[in-house]
């Protein structure tokens, strides 16, 4: 992949939305994050994207328990609408049902991970998690560390 790898994270939780913003950061991946606080937030940008101004992000991170619009229901969007369909769609949440991750997974998401309580952790999933899509910046000390 060429240039920055574009996420959306779609969370109301404004700290988690800051723990993964930094956590982010410290995978070392050239990524630009947009952060969305709710469900409606994220559907209207979503419907609104255009390759130059607002694009359609690589990978969405979406919190299942959401007040109003909750992750279900975007889920549900995304998945109903043919330029959104194709979107890849990971879940983040601290749920710890079973039921909540088998209907993510029955609504077509991608992947769902429960939120890991340590930092380190967190960042070690967005690191594994984005990898295939998103690369370290050129020149990047990271990449010359993992190269030798």
């Amino acid at each position: 992949m060429t240039g920055k790898c574009h996420v959306l994270l779609v969370d109301d939780d404004e700290n988690d939305r800051l723990l993964f913003s930094s956590a982010l950061k410290d995978t070392g991946l050239d990524v630009e994050l947009l952060e969305m606080p709710d469900g409606y937030a994220a559907i209207n940008y979503l419907l609104s994207a255009e390759p130059a101004e607002f694009p359609l992000p690589d990978v969405v991170f979406l919190d299942l328990k959401m007040p109003a619009m909750d992750g279900f229901e975007v889920l549900r969007e995304i998945r109903s609408r043919p330029e959104l369909k194709r979107l890849t769609v990971f879940i983040l949440s601290h749920s710890n049902q079973r039921a909540d991750m088998v209907r993510a997974h029955g609504l077509g998401a991608n992947a769902a991970y429960h939120k890991p309580t340590h930092y380190k952790d967190l960042v070690g999933l967005l690191l594994t998690v984005l990898t295939p899509w998103c690369t370290l910046p050129p020149g990047d000390s990271k990449r010359k560390s993992k190269e030798t």
